[in-house]
């Protein structure tokens, strides 16, 4: 009798290819279109990232470009001493005047008083000590003279002195300390017709005819005036300091 067995039935194994039918060939264009859409979005990004690093590289060029500008250090004007007082910001403008000239003889109101004129020069290491040049405008010419004054002691001494005649045909002259470079007096050989504006630089003006730009040596005043050029740096600051007043 032959042996009994469980119940079922064994596998049922197909050989040979399947056929493809439509659902396969939906399957595979979907797969193609994700993968554009895909690679589409990718090189999009790519093309936006390399837009805004070319545009940062320029505005970085641009700020290497004008930094240098922005960033341009400040003349170096060394040891000279271009800042001074008008006659009103000088405090003791009237005590100065009333000692230089009641030591000389000289009385208020008399042709021979001498008035300071701007500017005055604080000494860059005494602040005791400064310097300026008076003016007495006589109807025979204008007297002139440059004094250091010590305000504590009262003490003067005068370094220079002329008369500019009225004949002259640029109009009289008058003197104005403007700065000190070492042992040499700035001055300005200005004139008393000269219209002031708010912005004016004494430094500038005596670059330009018919002012001038000269030296007093405080060791060798007798050797008296001397030309005096402007040093590149002054020139620039005075140059800003102009142009940011008049931007005002």
């Amino acid at each position: 009798m032959p042996d009994s067995q469980s119940g079922g039935s064994e596998p049922i194994i197909t050989t040979g290819k399947r056929k493809r039918g439509p659902a396969d060939l939906i399957t595979v264009i979907v797969a193609l279109v994700i993968i554009g859409v895909v690679a589409a979005n990718v090189l999009k990004n790519t093309g936006e990232e390399q837009t805004s690093t070319d545009v940062e590289d320029t505005t970085s060029e641009e700020q290497q470009t004008q930094n240098p500008e922005e960033t341009e250090p400040t003349p170096d004007i060394g040891d000279i001493v271009m800042t001074y007082m008008t006659g009103s910001e000088f405090q003791e403008k009237t005590r100065a005047e009333s000692t230089i000239n009641g030591s000389q003889g000289k009385t208020p109101g008399s042709q021979d008083y001498e008035y300071i004129v701007s500017g005055v020069v604080q000494d860059e290491t005494n602040p005791d000590l400064v310097y300026f040049a008076t003016q007495s405008n006589k109807p025979l010419g204008n007297f002139v003279g440059v004094y250091q004054f010590n305000t504590k002691t009262l003490q003067w001494q005068r370094f220079y002195k002329n008369s500019f005649l009225p004949e002259d045909k640029l109009g009289p002259k008058e003197l104005r300390v403007i700065g000190k470079d070492g042992r040499d007096l700035i001055v300005l050989v200005d004139r008393l017709d000269r219209d002031e504006e708010d912005c004016d630089s004494f430094w500038l003006i005596g670059t330009k005819a018919p002012y001038e730009l000269m030296s007093l040596n405080l060791d060798k005043p007798l050797d008296g005036l001397a030309s005096y050029t402007i040093p590149s740096a002054v020139r620039l600051s005075e140059q800003d300091r102009v142009e940011d007043c008049l931007a005002k």
